[in-house]
């Protein structure tokens, strides 16, 4: 049996990015990224999901000894997309949704968001029903 794969952004998910974009200008990965992608992959067939070149994120990955993962700009079929500038469809086009893309901001630029601790505790593994 087949694992579902799971699409990662690379901007904002894996890698520490606040806005500015030069191709090559990588950053640290955002603390606990490779631990969840460790865990993640027991689960999931995990693939990058990027507009950078693969020729920077692919050395970048394996630089901080993130498992092996496909790099890819195509959005291919998916159990879920992880990112940081999505918005999940709620199923209907209602005002309170157009106000939400209106008003939306990534994590990065929220100044009120606690962003979680290398000390705070983090999953053992992802649930078993995820996987299914």
């Amino acid at each position: 049996m087949s694992k579902p794969t799971l699409l990662l952004d690379f901007d904002g998910v894996l890698h520490d990015y606040h806005g500015e974009y030069t191709p090559d200008g990588l950053a640290e990965p955002l603390p606990q990224a490779r631990h969840a992608c460790l865990l993640l992959e027991r689960h999931f067939r995990l693939v990058v999901f990027t507009s950078r070149p693969k020729m920077f994120v692919e050395p970048w990955l394996k630089r901080y000894g993130f498992p092996p993962m496909p790099v890819t700009n195509v959005k291919t079929t998916a159990f879920a997309i992880v990112d940081d500038r999505a918005v999940c469809f709620p199923g209907k086009w209602t005002d309170e949704f157009l106000l939400q893309l209106r008003d939306f901001q990534p994590w990065w630029k929220l100044t009120d968001v606690a962003v979680a601790s290398p000390e705070a505790p983090t999953p053992s593994s992802p649930s078993p029903a995820q996987a299914e």
